[in-house]
């Protein structure tokens, strides 16, 4: 197995970025450290002729992109890891506390449009329904069972044909289980007279 080239000691930290350019600078040293030209970058990533120079040379004529990013990382072995910057959060505690208190002091609390267009069937539901018991509350029995009446055949109206036949059906069964329970009920609890059985006949109160 071939020695591993060794450009960096394992875990030493090579630069700094805090900056764009911080970057530029970083694939810059790098380079050097592997002794890469800038021909031999666009052979071997796939580039046009005199794409590494106009990004790492002095003019800069390219700008960066993710793909280019990508690329570089891979090309010089290195990357990016972040840590908190202890002298940047001293300078930045004032204004993150400043938009903190603007935030809890806030009571423009905004809801977007798609909710409020997903809540307004529910709104309006409840808002008619509350309206209508207030409504039928001021009202007498007979107009109330009128509008009732109304709304029933409204209703109907709606209902196929279909619909309407399976309705009836299953009506007319209930009826008929209803009228079978009750003869069966009446049949265990009043036997039916025969002209030869005896009458009972409750004591009279007084003897």
């Amino acid at each position: 197995m071939p020695e591993m080239l060794m450009v960096a000691d394992r875990g030493e930290v090579i630069a700094t970025v805090r900056r764009h350019q911080d970057i530029v600078e970083v694939f810059r040293l790098m380079k050097e450290r592997l002794g890469l030209t800038n021909e031999f970058i666009d052979n071997a990533g796939g580039l046009t002729k005199g794409h590494a120079d106009k990004m790492l040379g002095p003019s800069q004529t390219k700008s960066w992109g993710p793909t280019t990013f990508d690329l570089f990382c891979e090309m010089f072995a290195i990357e990016f890891r972040v840590h908190i910057d202890l002298d940047a959060v001293k300078r930045m505690e004032a204004i993150w506390e400043g938009r903190k208190r603007a935030v809890e002091l806030s009571n423009n609390s905004r809801i977007s449009v798609k909710l409020i267009e997903k809540a307004k069937p529910f709104v309006y539901r409840d808002a008619a329904r509350s309206g209508g018991l207030k409504r039928a509350a001021s009202l007498p029995a007979k107009q109330r069972s009128r509008i009732a009446r109304k709304g029933g055949k409204s209703r109907m109206r709606k209902v196929t044909k279909t619909e309407r036949s399976a309705m009836c059906v299953k009506g007319w069964q209930t009826r008929r289980a209803r009228i079978s329970a009750q003869k069966e009920l009446s049949s265990t609890l009043l036997p039916a007279q025969h002209p030869d059985s005896p009458v009972l006949e409750c004591p009279s109160p007084n003897g």
